[in-house]
């Protein structure tokens, strides 16, 4: 394998190190994000800052499974590249929507059971 393994490389760097690469890189998909805004709709600086301290990085291929219907879910995705495809299967209706940078999905409530397909474009 000759690739660079990203994940590897930034985990053997200092925390401070890997925080700021991660800032310069992100920082504007990260500030356009709904996830970081308040009840009026205004950038939260503290959630930002927590966030960007304590996240850890998923790489999914296309079509890579992310999460599948009815699995329990834990953790926020905020998507950085790429794109991710959510698929509603109702027993009437399959709908699909697309997600993107700054986009994200989740809960943040322990063992939220999750009701869509997502994969990875």
């Amino acid at each position: 394998d000759r690739g660079v393994n990203e994940d590897e490389l930034l985990n053997a760097l200092p925390k401070s190190i890997k925080y700021d690469i991660f800032l310069f890189r992100y920082n504007n998909t990260l500030r356009s994000s709904h996830f970081f805004r308040n009840s009026l709709n205004l950038f939260d600086q503290a959630i930002y800052y927590s966030f960007c301290k304590y996240y850890q990085t998923e790489t999914y291929l296309e079509n890579d499974s992310i999460l599948t219907s009815g699995q329990k879910m834990n953790d926020v995705y905020l998507i950085l590249d790429g794109e991710v495809e959510v698929i509603q299967n109702e027993s009437w209706l399959m709908e699909t929507q697309k997600l993107g940078p700054g986009d994200y999905f989740g809960g943040i409530l322990q063992n939220k059971t999750q009701y869509q397909d997502l994969k990875a474009m």
